[in-house]
């Protein structure tokens, strides 16, 4: 049905493409609980196709639930690169819109995919993130139970069987609690999983059958088909052959033939269990609809099948038998290319999930020595700095370097490169922090030679029009490698590998970019890439030298590279140090110094460049070290201290009260009434000026009575080391709604809760939760005075 006729159908106006996509999200709903997969996943296409240009937050509501969903559907189909591409973009949208129950349902479904192609830590990381979700929000508890079959699942990918079983156990607890029969249904059936792999199988066939029928009851076909190929190994296992194979054609009789995970390893089975019992025909029948298997996911069971096939066939039609195994090399070929770009696309994994380690424990340490003495915390955040620093260039140096170990095994090309590109960024202008992560970026320029086979990058002699498309594939590789990255220096890296080898006159590739198009990054390292190649020697042409070298990226300005940065490259490129490679080992080079000074070895000047890279290191550490400790403690948004900070004040002052009995601190709480209704009505840019406004006025309103802090999306606080009366207070709080009325906020109110020592509380921490529970007192009031038609106070 197209999506015209689908909108007329539903006598729904054709300008109202919203009320539209909402009715097909629901139908689509519908169809997956029927496993009417194929539908349901045209009715997800028709939602993105209505809604796809249109600005708002419901749209990008609609859009995010049609994404994931579809999301859900390429992984029960096995296509699960597709389906993580679009669970990120479902998780942007809803990041954007401030959907934490969509986030987090988004975070599940993507940690599953995780497990699916074997990134275990990453499966981990996405489940923390949205567990924190889950208890920042209050979610419901149906959040908390698809995290919790998600862990479990992983526990039993990691072989735990046994913890597998308890934390599933507690799944079902809870799902039967709450009442939800299908998350129930599918604890139960886990738990069949989990014990048929440790070997109980009565318990596991109870627990099976007992999750079948429930998944029958609630016509959810896709629990009833994942059960039933359970049921079947069940049976399989316990020398029931009748009972398996009737189990593996219920599910080709529920799908039909339809093109599911479930169906080819069903007709897989059926296969081995007729050539078992000496049905050659129905086996052979069998394995040959395993072979229409199409997507990556079945690559296995395709293989098992032309293996089968190729056994049975070998005697009796041996051309047929050598058909088959050339099919099953072809497949073997092309999965091993598959993992190929696995295997580079877990390399940037892995970088990050570096990063992020590095970065957690500078925190962690920064925040604990930031309670001992200045002058030891200040060392040891620095010593830590630069071992982060360190790491991350060890990783990237290892990154660039599996790009180059193939056609050069020293990677020295990627280092020449960086620094080439350093000098030229600085002699153009740019700041010394910017080109050194320029030089670092750059030396993942070539970052997508994984994905090219050895065939073509190693050959000696000139390349067939079809190896050097190819070839020329390594660009678009090293970007997709690189892509998704949050560092600017990850940022840069992508950038540079899909552009330096556009061309200014607009003969590059891939994009065919002409001049200013090309982002500059790219264009230095266009000319820091090419002159190394130049000087180097290779297995179709011998080394240049400099000076011919340096004359062909003159003339090459205004054609291949930008005149501009070739004017910068021919300044600066005499200077770079040459090294063994260059066949000058041991020479001297000439340099600008004061007269009758003798000329430096080579040696000499690598040492004093060292020396200074070095220094610049140790500063950039120190820098860095106290800009980490700045952020870890202000709020992003509204420069205040975030809860971090207001946490370590409060630690503090409970120190210097226990050394000062006679202080009386106060605690105040707000929270702002109207957040979420600028935000669903007039967008989050708006949410964001109001917590701007709220936040100035709020800074200055209560300066005299201490620090002020955001401690959360709409929540603020106040410590002080001095008593305040509610009165005064409330004056200031008057002000604060003055200066948000100025921004243009008229009519919007907060709430406010307040707790003195000690008669609310023996700890500072009691006064916060004192504080907080008078604040939502204060809000409840509100909300009751604005029903009864009252003025807000």
């Amino acid at each position: 049905m197209s999506a015209a006729s689908a909108g007329d159908a539903s006598g729904l106006p054709e300008a109202d493409p919203l009320a539209r996509a909402e009715e097909s999200l629901a139908q689509a709903r519908a169809q997956l609980l029927l496993g009417e997969v194929t539908q349901a996943e045209e009715r997800l296409r028709e939602v993105e196709g209505w809604v796809g240009g249109l600005p708002g937050a419901r749209v990008a509501g609609l859009r995010a639930e049609a994404f994931n969903q579809r999301a859900g559907v390429r992984a029960q189909q096995g296509h699960w690169t597709e389906g993580m591409r679009l669970a990120q973009s479902a998780l942007r949208l809803y990041e954007e819109v401030g959907d934490a129950a969509g986030q987090l349902g988004t975070l599940s479904n993507l940690a599953q995919l995780y497990l699916e192609v074997g990134q275990r830590d990453h499966a981990l990381a996405t489940l923390l993130r949205a567990y924190r979700l889950y208890e920042d929000h209050a979610l419901p508890e149906s959040a908390a139970l698809s995290i919790l079959h998600t862990v479990a699942n992983l526990h039993h990918e990691n072989g735990q069987a046994d913890q597998a079983v308890r934390l599933m156990e507690d799944a079902l607890e809870r799902s039967v609690q709450a009442g939800n029969r299908l998350y129930e249904a599918g604890a139960l059936g886990n738990l069949g999983l989990f014990l048929l792999r440790l070997g109980d199988h009565r318990a596991a066939r109870e627990h099976l059958e007992r999750a079948l029928s429930m998944s029958r009851e609630l016509g959810y076909r896709p629990l009833e088909l994942a059960f039933l190929d359970t049921l079947g190994a069940l049976c399989e296992e316990e020398g029931d052959p009748a009972s398996a194979r009737a189990a593996y054609e219920q599910i080709l009789d529920l799908t039909a033939g339809a093109p599911e995970p479930e169906t080819w390893q069903a007709h897989l089975r059926l296969g081995y269990l007729a050539h078992a019992a000496g049905e050659r025909a129905q086996a052979a029948a069998h394995w040959e609809g395993v072979t229409q298997a199409g997507s990556e996911a079945q690559t296995s069971r395709v293989a098992q099948a032309y293996e089968g096939l190729i056994g049975l066939r070998r005697l009796d039609d041996p051309a047929t038998a050598l058909r088959y195994a050339e099919e099953l090399r072809a497949l073997e070929c092309a999965a091993r290319e598959q993992e190929r770009e696995r295997s580079a696309r877990n390399l940037n994994v892995q970088f990050e999930l570096e990063r992020v380690r590095h970065e957690a424990e500078v925190y962690r340490l920064t925040t604990e020595l930031e309670q001992e003495a200045r002058r030891r915390a200040e060392a040891e955040v620095q010593r830590r700095t630069a071992e982060l620093a360190a790491a991350q260039q060890e990783v990237m140096n290892r990154l660039a370097a599996a790009a180059e170990f193939r056609d050069d095994s020293t990677g020295e090309h990627t280092r020449r490169v960086g620094q080439a590109s350093t000098l030229i960024a600085l002699r153009l202008g740019w700041t010394k922090e910017r080109a050194a992560i320029l030089g670092t970026a750059s030396r993942l320029h070539d970052v997508g030679k994984i994905g090219v086979p050895d065939r073509i990058l190693l050959k000696p002699g000139r390349l067939e029009p079809d190896e050097l498309a190819q070839m020329q594939r390594h660009v678009t590789i090293g970007a997709r490698i690189l892509s998704g990255g949050d560092s600017e220096l990850l940022r840069l890296a992508e950038e540079i590998a899909l552009s330096h080898h556009e061309r200014w006159d607009g003969g590059g590739y891939p994009l065919g970019l002409r001049g200013e198009e090309i982002p500059l990054s790219g264009r230095i390292v266009a000319v820091a890439d090419v002159f190394d190649a130049l000087l180097q020697e290779r297995p179709y042409k011998s080394a240049w030298t400099v000076a011919q070298a340096l004359e062909e990226i003159g003339r090459q300005a205004g054609q291949q590279f930008d005149p501009r940065v070739v004017a910068a490259a021919l300044d600066v490129l005499p200077q770079l140090p040459l090294d063994d490679s260059d066949g000058l080992a041991g020479a001297t080079l000439s340099f600008a110094g004061r007269s009758g000074e003798e000329p430096r070895s080579f040696f000499e000047r690598l040492l004093q460049n060292r020396t200074r890279e070095l220094e610049r290191a140790r500063r950039e550490a120190e820098a860095e070290a106290s800009d980490l400790r700045r952020l870890a403690l202000t709020d992003e948004l509204t420069g205040l201290g975030n809860r971090r900070a207001f946490e370590l004040a409060v630690d503090s002052l409970t120190h210097h009260l226990a050394a000062h009995p006679g202080l009386r601190p106060t605690v105040v709480s707000f929270d702002l009434d109207d957040l979420k209704a600028v935000n669903d009505h007039e967008g989050h840019e708006a949410g964001d000026r109001l917590l701007l406004a709220f936040a100035r006025g709020f800074q200055e309103a209560f300066a005299g009575l201490g620090p002020t802090y955001r401690i959360g999306g709409d929540e603020f606080a106040v410590l002080s080391t001095r008593s305040w009366k509610e009165a005064a207070l409330r004056e200031c709080l008057a002000r604060v709604g003055e200066v948000v009325g100025a921004a243009g906020f008229v009519g919007l109110t907060a709430s406010m809760g307040s707790a003195r020592y000690p008669g609310d509380g023996e700890t500072l921490r009691d006064l916060l939760r004192v504080s907080d529970r008078r604040m939502y007192a204060d809000k409840l009031r509100r909300r009751r005075g604005r029903r009864r038609g009252d003025q807000p106070s």
